[in-house]
């Protein structure tokens, strides 16, 4: 049988990551905490705990050595992976997961950013990669001291760029319709709202907020 072996959310600077595996019906993940990419000593350890996670994995969902082969997914957070299955002698190959299991790993992330704070109504905003990287980012900035702690901190991006922002706030009537940065639900055009301007070393970017949620 096929063992299939896929992650989510490393790529986005907010929260950690997920590692999901799936045989047959069976699935199990795992979530890889943000504190991991926040200390040092952690974060250099990372693909080394991303393997010993893959294994654990292995472990909760019948696996059989011998009879099973394992597809990986493609990518340089499982090059430790990688060498720990060639060296258990594993039947294993590395490609692009195609399958289901990539939209469990995408759920088991969204739910992993609820348990962070990110309202459920935001994450139902987020449709692509770069909703997942630019609008996340947003919600922490605006309300930076009390959301910095979900934040990958390492992440030369974050160091470089987005812990440089400058906020800027002004009360506008909203033009159009659109969804509030802070609780997600939507904004009517005419609704009175802070307009939200990010100012970074590398751009300026726009966001809206009800006034309530931006207090």
């Amino acid at each position: 049988m096929i063992v299939e072996i896929d992650d989510a959310g490393i790529g986005s600077l907010v929260g950690g990551m997920v590692i999901g595996i799936r045989r047959g019906d069976l699935y199990q993940h795992e979530v890889i905490p943000v504190n991991v990419f926040q200390i040092d000593e952690l974060y250099m350890d990372l693909k080394n705990l991303v393997a010993e996670t893959v294994l654990k994995l292995l472990n909760r969902i019948d696996f059989e050595e011998g009879k099973d082969e394992i597809l990986l997914c493609q990518g340089d957070i499982f090059s430790k992976t990688v060498a720990k299955f060639k060296e258990l002698n594993l039947r294993f190959g590395v490609g692009k997961i195609n399958s289901s299991l990539q939209d469990y790993v995408e759920t088991a992330f969204d739910l992993h950013l609820t348990t962070l704070g990110v309202p459920r109504d935001l994450i139902k905003r987020l449709r692509d990669y770069r909703d997942y990287t630019l609008e996340l980012i947003k919600w922490i900035i605006v309300k930076l001291k009390e959301r910095e702690k979900n934040v990958k901190k390492l992440y030369p991006i974050w160091r470089k760029k987005w812990s440089k922002s400058r906020v800027f706030r002004e009360e506008v009537l909203s033009n159009k319709r659109r969804y509030c940065i802070n609780c997600g639900k939507l904004i009517n055009k005419g609704d009175k709202v802070h307009k939200i301007t990010i100012i970074t070393p590398q751009g300026k970017y726009t966001t809206y907020s009800h006034i309530e949620c931006d207090e």
